[in-house]
């Protein structure tokens, strides 16, 4: 693998204010006691053009946001892998075929390298750093150091997620720390991505090391593998004795190692294997959900809070009640990072059953504080309804998640909401209308679905509105709105 001088050349005339200066490349990294190729280390030293010898720190604070445009510019570098050349954020497959034919007997096909998210993770130690609005920061418990995360697009096309890593001190422990927790960061990414993929299925097809049927030996590759992987996440002092639940939360913050979806995936797959296997596998899921639910909560303003703090005791308080939470959604999802749960790596949004989990982690700590039941996929006798609030009996409204772009939204619309009302004598509904493109919230769409709602509330005697929540990622803040 090399980097051609004349492609350096060109990109550093094409980037006119920075410039790559060096490159340095290090070992495959393996994950233990298991036959999962890890990462790749590539290191590129890139400094603001003009400056040769940037000494840090710097007499004055360095915005993290201009770290994260010159890895940006230095990942869209072409690479020369024998006679093929590819941009660096676009190299995972020919080096895991090229790996694949050094290292494999089996001759293993390249399909664990899918069309999710590269990873960069920048280390500054005695930097002065400051965090702009659009990225998220946390300092690592009992250090100097802090964490900042930010995806971000590559000239010329791609995604890169990108993690720099800082400290206010100079000192060997703290460089040595960071080293070692950017090491921890990038492992972590390739276990979800690996979890992912042993979870598909597509790992025990024909080329691939693993079996899904006991007693072969691709069976025990793949114990093997789901247990490192485990053991990794799960491990609550990985690095030097510290804590990392701020380094998960901040580097995957909408992201989920594992859900409660993983052992259906392996079906009785899963059942079949080591009990400690199945032990580490679940307490991975739990730990997840509860990091999850916690994260969520966190995207509740002060402001929605102190609406949702009172305990409403009349039908009309309770249907405003209800309806600040839907609002309160709303502005978590279009005005903070909340709509990263929303989508997947590879672009496309999630499922609505995502969308009904996050909702039901973000609501929950309003409802125990305003004493309001909220129940999910209550069957009301004509099928289940997503959420079900009361308080008390005659205090109760229903709420429906449903994507707009949905074909079954507008079905939906006309009959589903109306015979929940109906069956469970409610007078007041809710439609979170959800949108991620620019046809979802086209006026004429709007429209569509206000007129039907007006018009289910007139014929059925009951009152539906519409909450638009719009999860474009085109209108979401970002380093190049800024």
């Amino acid at each position: 693998m090399t980097f051609p001088p004349s492609n350096v050349h060109a990109l550093n005339r094409l980037n006119v204010e920075n410039r790559v200066h060096s490159i340095r490349k290090r070992a495959w990294r393996g994950l233990e006691k298991s036959n999962a190729l890890l990462d790749v280390d590539i290191a590129l030293q890139i400094n603001p053009s003009g400056v040769y010898d940037v000494v840090y720190p710097r007499n004055k604070p360095v915005e993290i946001g201009e770290l994260v445009q010159l890895v940006s510019a230095g990942a869209a570098l072409p690479v020369r892998l024998r006679s093929e050349e590819n941009p660096l954020i676009r190299l995972g497959k020919p080096l895991a075929q090229h790996y694949a034919r050094q290292t494999s007997i089996e001759r293993a096909s390249d399909g664990l390298v899918g069309s999710g998210w590269v990873t960069a993770v920048v280390e500054a130690p005695g930097l002065d750093c400051t965090i702009p609005e659009w990225m998220r920061g946390e300092k690592v418990e009992r250090t100097h150091i802090q964490l900042a995360s930010h995806d971000t697009s590559v000239p010329g096309g791609g995604n890169l997620r990108i993690h720099v890593l800082w400290g206010g001190r100079r000192t060997t422990g703290d460089r040595t720390l960071i080293r070692a927790l950017r090491i921890h960061i990038l492992r972590l990414h390739s276990i979800y991505e690996l979890l992912r993929f042993l979870a598909s299925g597509a790992s025990t097809r024909s080329g691939f090391p693993y079996s899904a049927v006991p007693g072969e030996k691709g069976f025990d590759n793949l114990q093997n593998t789901l247990l490192e992987c485990a053991r990794i996440v799960n491990k609550p002092d990985a690095i030097g004795g510290l804590p990392l639940p701020d380094v998960l939360n901040t580097a995957f913050f909408s992201r989920q190692f594992a859900d409660r979806d993983l052992p259906q995936m392996f079906g009785q797959t899963l059942n079949a294997m080591r009990p400690k296997v199945i032990k580490a596998v679940n307490t991975l899921i739990e730990k997840e959900a509860r990091r999850f639910e916690n994260n969520v909560a966190t995207f509740v303003t002060d402001t929605d809070r102190q609406k949702l703090n009172i305990q409403p005791n009349e039908q009309s308080a309770f249907e405003s009640w209800v309806q600040n939470l839907a609002e309160a959604y709303k502005h978590a999802v279009e005005e903070t990072e909340a709509w990263r749960l929303l989508w997947n790596d590879d672009g496309t949004h999630r499922e609505e059953k995502i969308c009904q989990v996050a909702a039901d982690s973000m609501w929950r700590s309003s409802c125990e504080t305003a004493d309001v039941d909220m129940s999910r996929e209550v069957d009301t006798g004509r099928g289940p309804v997503d959420f079900k609030f009361s308080h008390g009996w005659a205090n109760r409204v229903l709420l429906e998640v449903k994507y707009i772009k949905s074909s079954k939204f507008y079905s939906g619309t006309e009959k589903q909401l109306p015979q929940y009302l109906k069956s469970e004598r409610i007078s007041f509904g809710i439609y979170l209308a959800i949108g991620f493109t620019d046809e979802d919230f086209k006026p004429h769409q709007r429209k569509r679905v206000q007129e039907s709602c007006a018009k289910l509330s007139d014929d059925a005697g009951v009152r539906i509105i519409p909450v638009f929540v719009d999860a474009r990622k085109s209108t979401k803040k970002s380093a190049s709105t800024l």
